[in-house]
């Protein structure tokens, strides 16, 4: 017996179910959500190293999430000690000027004011120089350094970081960096910035030999830092910092995705 021609309608049923599943698989992969979007924006500030401030803008909470805080610092202090004398009585020669060496110890300190980080503890320096022998000022090796560490989530947590690889020039270094990144964002319409403090400063000097007149006296520290700080954010790619929603045209197909899987439901039934 031959087998009945299939009527227009059950043709009709073949047809729309595998049409309802391509839009579906359309309105999934194609065209579903905005996505987000990462940016980074940048400030660098010129600093006197000895007792300097810079003034930083702090993040706009309207921009997006703030991800990370990325700190570089770099700089130059050059000390100067005022050297006393070393006059050494020698018999036919009179009084003789020995020259000795001097190692002087620094303190570098970075504070922010409203705002920012702070040194835990400030970094060590040993600046070396030689005295002439005689009461005299005397400029010591300038003290290059540089300092990188970041503010994220995992800091977040215990309210600190550690320098990272990279950081150099100094005899001890600062532990711990205190900051969070709330520490770099605006709270209110005027919280709009925050300053940094930077000083480098005399904590004690030995002498070798020891010389007759004394241990040398600070004098001044010269010398600039550059401070460079990167706002790593996320924000939506329209702009609008909005969690993301389905396109009006990926709505449409879903719809008609949905109302042929519905027909066809309710023709089986019948």
């Amino acid at each position: 017996m031959n087998k009945a021609a299939p009527t227009f309608p059950t043709r009709l049923r073949g047809l729309l179910l595998p049409l309802a599943a391509a839009i579906l698989v359309m309105v999934l992969a194609v065209t579903p959500f905005t996505p987000a979007s990462a940016a980074v924006i940048t400030q660098t500030k010129s600093f006197a190293v000895g007792t300097g401030l810079a003034i930083f803008d702090k993040f706009d909470p309207a921009l997006g999430s703030l991800d990370e805080v990325r700190v570089s610092i770099l700089g130059v202090a050059s000390p100067t000690v005022l050297a006393q004398h070393n006059l050494v009585p020698i018999p036919l020669a009179g009084v003789v000027p020995i020259p000795y060496t001097i190692n002087a110890f620094y303190d570098h300190d970075l504070n922010g004011l409203a705002g920012g980080f702070n040194f835990g503890s400030p970094a060590s320096y040993m600046a070396q120089g030689v005295a002439p022998g005689v009461t005299a000022p005397v400029a010591l090796v300038p003290q290059l350094f540089g300092y990188n560490f970041h503010f994220d989530s995992a800091s977040d947590a215990i309210g600190f970081t550690l320098l990272d690889a990279g950081s150099f020039g100094y005899l001890v270094p600062p532990v711990p960096i205190n900051g969070l990144r709330d520490d770099f964002i605006r709270a209110s319409a005027a919280d709009t910035s925050f300053l940094m403090q930077s000083s480098f400063l005399f904590h004690h000097a030995i002498a070798t030999p020891f010389p007759l007149g004394g241990l040398p006296t600070p004098l001044t520290v010269t010398g600039t830092g550059s401070l460079q700080i990167d706002y790593v954010y996320t924000a939506a790619a329209s702009g609008g910092g909005g969690a993301a929603v389905p396109e009006p045209g990926a709505l449409t197909l879903l719809g008609v995705g949905l109302a042929g899987l519905g027909l066809m439901r309710r023709r089986g039934s019948q």
